[in-house]
């Protein structure tokens, strides 16, 4: 990682070094005299310049000048010599010798890592050199320590990988992936005020800090601190406008708290930057808020369009709320296989105004054959007037119901795909899940919405608690293929629920 092993590729093979060398060892012995010692050093040198190697050479004909011989670095000389005729055991002796008369000698360090790591001993070679860098830690380049703190954390070593960081950040006090690696071991270990410090520090060392505001605003929203999160965000919004993400958490909490004029402001200084498709998605909502219909409209059809979905502009779609375009690019990938194919059936459990609806009749179930099934408590008038502008809402079969309801009537394995969002609590989602299940095809995905979503009104039935629990009761018979604010799974095979 930080030092190879330096012979050439084809080991010095040279009896009269060898010889030499042993003499040298020889002479190290309680009972040697320094003209022999001298002598012997001097040989070596001899031959080492020889062979061109007038490094070593140097350093041997320095040892036989000396008058008090420096055991430490003779031995390393020993053991790099040793190294030129790729003598591993020979050379790790030599230089353990070294460290036993001086526990300060970096080189001996520097090359037992590097002799570990050519026997296939990573974690030692990692010691060896955690023990080279607290001696010499401008050695190593920042990325180099920042490498050696994460080879740490991976093997659970939290106080080396915790060391490494920081001497990162004494040898750069601006070099920001530092601060990031050394917050986030802190977050994951649960000392979220030591990353806090850190990212309050880098605050003040980096350039360009609206990244360390925005975790740190993260760490205070995930500990329901929203007042304080939304002072961060708005502060980074100011120190470093040019950092997005500070402007989509500052806007998303001043949605929750209906702050809708201070959102608009902020959605403006955002599309400033650059035409974020999430802002115009959260300016309509506040657009919508304020009774500005026809402008939030046109925010979403803007948002869409900027997610490459061209038809909700063109058809002029009637969308006063976006919670879906954010899925497109998660989507897409995932339904291309089923792209303007014959015979796709899917089902969608929360329908709204038609949002995901139409983009699945405008993108996916493009194929005369292909058909949804909608399934919703009541239908928005918005629904089926988005639907006819589709061309295509004769695909659609709705259901106005409840669907603990509507889903045990409908035919098993029918369903290419289905997609659950309707009633949020714990208990619904989680029978919507078991009751879904029957209908999907082996091999066809269950998509899970809103999985991260809290809702303060109804503690203990966040939507997350009743898909695990679904989840867990069938993970044989499944594959994850996306967990985030979303779950995707696909079925693997059929299984009783």
């Amino acid at each position: 990682m930080f030092d190879s092993l330096e012979p050439t590729a084809q080991p010095i093979v040279s009896p009269l070094l060898r010889t030499a060398l042993l003499a040298c060892e020889q002479a190290l012995q309680p009972e040697f005299q320094v003209v022999e010692f001298g002598a012997a050093c001097q040989k070596l040198g001899s031959l080492l310049q020889g062979m061109g190697r007038f490094e070593e050479a140097t350093l041997w004909h320095t040892h036989a000048l000396a008058s008090q011989p420096d055991f430490a670095k003779i031995y390393a000389g020993v053991g790099q010599v040793h190294l030129l005729q790729q003598q591993w055991q020979a050379a790790e002796k030599a230089y353990r010798k070294a460290l036993q008369h001086n526990r300060n000698c970096a080189e001996a360090y520097w090359k037992l890592g590097a002799i570990a790591l050519q026997q296939e001993q990573r974690p030692q070679a990692l010691q060896f050199w955690y023990h080279a860098l607290a001696l010499e830690p401008q050695k190593a380049t920042v990325d180099g320590h920042i490498r050696l703190g994460h080879a740490f954390y991976k093997l659970k070593q939290i106080d080396h990988a915790l060391a490494c960081y920081r001497r990162a950040i004494r040898l750069k006090p601006n070099n920001p992936d530092a601060y990031r690696a050394l917050a986030t071991v802190f977050t994951d270990e649960g000392r979220q005020d030591d990353a806090i410090a850190t990212y309050q520090q880098a605050i003040e060392a980096v350039d360009n800090p609206g990244w360390a505001f925005y975790q740190w605003g993260v760490l205070l929203r995930q500990n329901h601190h929203i007042d304080d999160a939304l002072t961060v965000f708005i502060e980074a919004t100011q120190r470093d406008p040019d950092f997005p993400w500070t402007h989509h958490d500052a806007i998303e909490l001043l949605l929750s708290q209906e702050r809708w004029q201070d959102a608009i402001t902020l959605c403006n200084q955002a599309i400033a930057i650059q035409s974020f498709p999430w802002a115009y998605s959260q300016m309509g909502r506040a657009l919508g808020a304020v009774g500005k219909r026809d402008e939030a409209i046109a925010c979403h059809q803007t948002a869409s369009d900027l997610r490459g979905w061209h038809a909700c502009k063109q058809r002029n779609y009637q969308f006063t709320q976006d919670w879906f375009t954010h899925n497109i690019p998660i989507w897409l990938p995932l339904l291309q296989e089923w792209i303007n194919i014959p015979n796709i059936h899917a089902l969608e459990i929360g329908s709204f105004q038609g949002m995901s609806a139409c983009w699945l009749l405008d993108t996916v179930l493009t194929h005369p054959t292909a058909c949804l099934t909608s399934i919703d408590p009541g239908v928005q008038p918005e629904f089926t007037i988005n639907l006819a502008k589709t061309g295509a809402d004769h695909k659609v079969t709705q259901h106005v119901g409840n669907s603990h309801v509507v889903l045990p009537k409908l035919s098993p394995e029918t369903y290419t795909f289905i997609y659950i969002d309707g009633c949020h609590l714990a208990s619904h989602v989680k029978q919507d899940g078991f009751l879904a299940w029957p209908l999907l095809k082996p091999g066809g995905l269950l998509i899970f919405d809103d999985y991260l979503w809290s809702d303060p009104h109804y503690p203990g039935q966040d939507p997350k608690q009743g898909i695990d629990e679904f989840l867990d009761t069938i993970h044989h018979h499944i594959q994850i293929v996306h967990h985030g604010y979303q779950v995707i799974a696909r079925k693997t095979a059929p299984t009783p629920c």
